[in-house]
């Protein structure tokens, strides 16, 4: 058994990863799969799964890294995108929509990579990881996600990141009406590209969960944001560092409620926020406030 590996055999259990040695070396690739979620029912937000599986395979790394140094191991960080050194261990496949899919779970898995002077693996030249690696064969004759896409960030070009929803989330950058509506009920996260991704087409979607059902229902959600820090507690899990940014998730709350069948019965909550400091949060609280009718007709 390769003695890395050895040391942290008690750890990896049965965690996906792979070895790969560059200029002197050696990087742990490790992955947590996670399920696709179903389209969430009416009533609920959508927060991609991936972030709970980000959160987890986060703690797994500090709690390797902590054995292998115990075991006398000496860690580095990783200065080699994550994405070109998987492409390069065989570890997943880059694809047009940015992502890489992984042989087992295609695009739905978090990764982690954990670096250690030496040289335990088969060694890749560095060369390899200056240049973005070539798109999956599949990925020129497919354009589902180009298709699909709601923000018009995937081209046949390339992607355009300041124009991705899940970008946008991160900034709370909704400059149009037209983009604040291609949001949906997309909280965090939007998914789209992956759904439709033949990659993905073998791998199940499961509903929500009873947990996620309390936590991503409308009520339950606004009842949170408002709250403050204190309210976000209950979503640590599944925003990870994100739970302490109450302002950006509350902004992206009010959008995601004026893009309801019900946003009326949720337009008075905006009104205290329609003064705001934060720009962001002013500029949401006012589109659901103006949110237009069934008619088209602004309020």
């Amino acid at each position: 058994m390769n003695e890395l590996v050895k040391a942290l055999e008690p750890l990896l259990g049965d965690i996906e990863h792979t070895l790969v040695s560059v200029n002197g070396s050696t990087f742990l690739l490790i992955a947590a799969p996670y399920t696709q979620m179903a389209q969430p029912p009416e009533g609920y937000a959508f927060i991609d799964r991936y972030y709970i599986a980000s959160n987890h395979i986060y703690f797994v790394k500090k709690q390797l890294v902590a054995e292998l140094q115990t075991a006398g191991f000496a860690t580095l960080d990783c200065p080699y995108p994550y994405k070109y050194l998987a492409a390069a261990a065989g570890f997943g496949v880059p694809l047009r929509s940015t992502l890489i899919a992984h042989p087992k779970f295609g695009t739905r898995f978090a990764m982690e990579v954990i670096g250690v002077k030496g040289v335990y693996a088969e060694t890749i030249d560095e060369s390899v990881l200056r240049e973005r690696p070539p798109l999956h064969p599949f990925c020129e004759k497919c354009g589902k996600c180009v298709a699909v896409c709601p923000q018009g960030a995937l081209n046949e070009g390339g992607f355009d990141p300041l124009r991705c929803t899940r970008s946008r989330q991160e900034k709370c950058d909704f400059p149009t009406a037209e983009s604040s509506r291609n949001m949906g009920v997309n909280l965090w996260g939007c998914d789209l590209c992956q759904r439709v991704c033949p990659l993905n087409a073998k791998l199940p979607e499961t509903p929500l969960t009873e947990e996620e059902k309390a936590l991503l229902d409308f009520d339950a959600l606004l009842a949170a944001f408002t709250a403050g820090k204190k309210g976000m507690e209950p979503y640590r899990d599944i925003l990870g560092g994100n739970y302490m940014r109450p302002v950006k998730l509350l902004s992206l709350l009010f959008r995601v409620l004026a893009n309801t069948g019900k946003a009326e019965q949720y337009r008075e909550a905006a009104l205290p926020y329609l003064d705001h400091p934060d720009e962001r949060l002013r500029d949401a609280a006012e589109y659901l406030w103006n949110r237009p009718d069934l008619s088209g007709n602004e309020k």
